[in-house]
This record gives structure tokens, C-alpha cells and sequence, in this order.
């Protein structure tokens, strides 16, 4: 499907739009594909995903009206015949932000699925990859128990507990945004350097320490990456936070905010999206893309499994950030920017 491209001469403009995406929501251009689709329907069933629609992402009017548009048309398909089956995968934030695919889901509440990742699930995820690694290499079971349970696994693979009694999986799990391939990646490169330095099992926390500066250095950039289109130079804003305390009050981290848009950037270096932001428009920002924690009363989560008291957006989306007075920097970035190590 093509970008919707017009130009810009007012409401020709708009128009134009209009009857693309009227085109994209009655399968205009692929109708003569339809009796082919139905024939071979009829003896064969057909799953179809529609993934990584995040790719390229930039909140752009053109980009919305895209999405909503691609909703719309796997809705026509999906009624093409029983045997077909449309998945189209939305990060939340996308969907938060697409007030027209906001208003279409309303009709179809029932079709909507959500998929959120807490500690629970991630441990969960792991330990069926762990029970799967463990029965291939040993598939008489000698190593443990008929049915191991999930702790059981995870104490086979990792200590228990790390310095200061933190669970070693609330460990891995608050340097993550709760989403699957971070864990994996982190599980995936602290095997790594355990191989390399003749770590054995259970892992320690030293074996974790040597996995961490990578880890930590890969998703400052992913994330940055991620974000590319609609926050250019994110890695650079990120660096105004190199070498802070742990703990930020909300003066301390307004006041860094504050140097970053005002900074003196080098020639071609300047994040422009930053110009006309206030420091506490650049805090929202920087919290919501999971940069930065909130300090929130440990009931206002309702029992979540957060960083102490500290909660990403990832956790808590619904927070009042103008109510947190102190802040922290995400685990997951702290040892990329050398911030010292939190008790979390």
C-alpha cells in the first residue's frame, strides 16, 4: 500500500486523501484478487499478520490515517470468508495515539485482544524456554523434578537472590520495558559472557554485571532508533543525563531538561523537536517513551512489581506525572550513561 501523498494546496489536499484511503477501506485495488482469494479459501484456511507497524512510525497525520485505514481494510477481509483471518498487531502507544482507530475499535470491541507483559509473565516466558533448553539436553529428566515448577527452573539457570535480597529476576526484569525481546536479549547475551569467562550454574550477579554494559549500551540505541522519526538525535538528549545521581528530584531533572534545550548544539546536531518545549514537556516526553521513572506511592500502582516506587510508563500509563516530585533515570540506561548502580 502506497504512503498517501498530496499536495499541499488545502482542501484538494485533503480530498485526495480521502478517496485513497476510501479506495484502501473498499479493497478497491485488490478486488480483482478476491475471486482467486475466495477459491482457494474454500479448501484451504489462511491466517494472515500484519506486524511491526511501528517501523517508520512518526505520529504524522499520513501515518494515522494509514493505520486506521489498514484497520479498516483487515476488517473487509476478515468478512471475505470464514477460513481467512487477519491479525494486525499495535503497539499501545500507537493505538493511544490514533484518535480515528480509537473511535473505529469502539464498534468492535469484541475482535480487540490486549496483550500486556508484567515480572509475572516475563518469568513465565522464560521458564518455558528454560524447561525447553533443559528437556533437550537432558531428556531422561535426571536434572529435576517430573513437573519443575517455575522457581525451580529459574534457580537451575540463576542465583536466587542478588545483593541486598532483590530477587535475581526483578533484577533482569526492571532493565527491561517489559517487553519480551529485551529479556530474552539480556538472558541471551548474560550466557554469552558467562561462556566466555567460564561462568557455571546458577549464574551470579557478577556474570550479570559483565552481560550489562552491552545490554545497556544496545538499547539506548535501539530505543533511540525506535524513535528516530518522530524524536531525531534522542541519543543526544539521552546524554544530557550522563553521570547523574540515581535519584532525581523533579528541580533536578527539569533543571537537565532545561540545559539540554538551551545547550549550544554543534552545526547540524540540534534536535529540533526540542525548541519550543518546556522542561516539563521534555520530562512527559521522555517518560513516556521509557527514558525516565516516576516516584509514585506504592498503592497508586495497585500492586504492581515496579523499580521500588518507581514506575515507567510501561507500568503505569495512566500516572499523573505532575504529582511525582522525584524521578530516576530507567535501570536499563544507567550503565550505559555511568550512572552509579541503584539499589534496584
Amino acid at each position: 500500500m502506497k504512503r498517501i501523498e498530496g499536495v499541499k494546496i488545502g482542501k484538494y489536499e485533503a480530498s485526495l486523501k480521502a478517496r485513497e484511503l476510501e479506495k484502501l477501506y473498499k479493497l478497491e485495488e485488490i478486488e480483482h484478487l478476491l475471486p482467486h482469494l475466495e477459491k482457494v479459501l474454500q479448501s484451504k484456511r489462511v491466517v494472515v499478520l500484519v506486524d511491526e507497524l511501528d517501523r517508520g512510525w512518526d505520529a504524522s497525520e499520513d501515518a494515522q490515517a494509514f493505520v486506521a485505514g489498514l484497520f479498516q481494510a483487515c476488517l473487509s477481509i476478515n468478512q471475505l470468508s470464514p477460513n481467512l483471518t487477519v491479525y494486525m498487531s499495535l503497539r499501545q502507544e500507537l493505538y493511544d495515539n490514533i484518535p480515528a482507530l480509537y473511535d473505529d475499535a469502539q464498534k468492535y470491541r469484541d475482535l480487540i485482544e490486549y496483550v500486556r507483559w508484567d515480572e509475572v509473565g516475563l518469568r513465565r516466558l522464560v521458564c518455558k524456554r528454560l524447561r525447553y533448553n533443559f528437556h533437550a539436553k537432558y531428556p531422561q529428566n535426571h536434572w529435576a523434578p517430573d513437573q519443575p515448577s517455575d522457581g525451580y527452573l529459574w534457580n537451575q539457570f540463576m542465583c536466587e537472590s542478588f545483593p541486598g535480597d532483590l530477587p535475581s529476576f526483578s533484577y533482569l526484569a526492571n532493565r527491561t520495558l517489559f517487553r519480551p525481546r529485551e529479556i530474552i536479549q539480556f538472558c541471551s547475551q548474560i550466557v554469552d559472557y558467562a561462556r566466555e569467562n567460564s561462568h557455571t550454574l546458577p549464574l551470579t550477579h557478577n556474570a550479570v554485571s559483565l552481560a550489562e554494559p552491552a545490554y545497556s549500551d544496545e538499547r539506548a540505541k535501539d530505543i533511540a532508533a525506535e524513535f528516530r522519526l518522530q524524536y531525531p538525535r534522542l541519543l543526544q538528549v539521552f546524554e544530557g543525563f550522563r553521570g547523574v545521581n540515581v535519584t532525581l528530584s523533579r528541580n533536578d531533572v527539569e533543571e537537565i531538561c532545561l540545559r539540554i534545550i538551551c545547550e549550544d548544539w554543534p552545526a547540524g546536531d540540534y534536535p529540533e523537536w526540542i525548541e519550543n518545549l518546556d522542561p516539563s514537556n521534555l520530562v512527559e516526553i521522555l517518560w513516556r517513551i521509557g527514558f525516565l521513572c516516576a516516584h509514585t506511592a506504592a498503592t497508586a500502582t495497585g500492586g504492581l512489581g515496579t523499580n521500588g516506587n518507581y514506575v515507567g510508563s510501561h507500568q503505569f500509563a495512566s500516572l499523573n506525572l505532575r504529582k511525582s516530585d522525584s524521578f530516576q533515570v530507567h535501570p536499563m540506561f544507567q550503565t550505559w550513561l555511568g550512572i552509579g548502580e541503584a539499589s534496584t
